[in-house]
């Protein structure tokens, strides 16, 4: 029974996480997007993003802050 009651101490002293939020994917897979460096470049294609866990034949897709392959 001791262990028991222990088990329960540690669950109250667990630290709060933050509430998940969510952020709206707005570049899919071959999204053509405006270059804004002096590379030369005009458009820019996306073909991938860095550390994209998915589903099984769903294309990846990108939200604001998220490193993306272009080409």
């Amino acid at each position: 029974m001791a262990s028991a009651a222990k088990k329960g101490e540690a669950k109250e002293k667990r630290i709060p996480r933050k509430p998940h939020r969510r952020m709206t994917k707005g570049c899919q897979m071959e999204t053509l997007l405006k270059c804004a460096d002096n590379s030369g470049a005009k458009l820019l294609k996306l073909i991938g993003v860095k550390g994209y866990k998915g589903r099984l034949n769903r294309y990846p897709s990108a939200a604001p802050g998220d490193i993306i392959v272009v080409s």
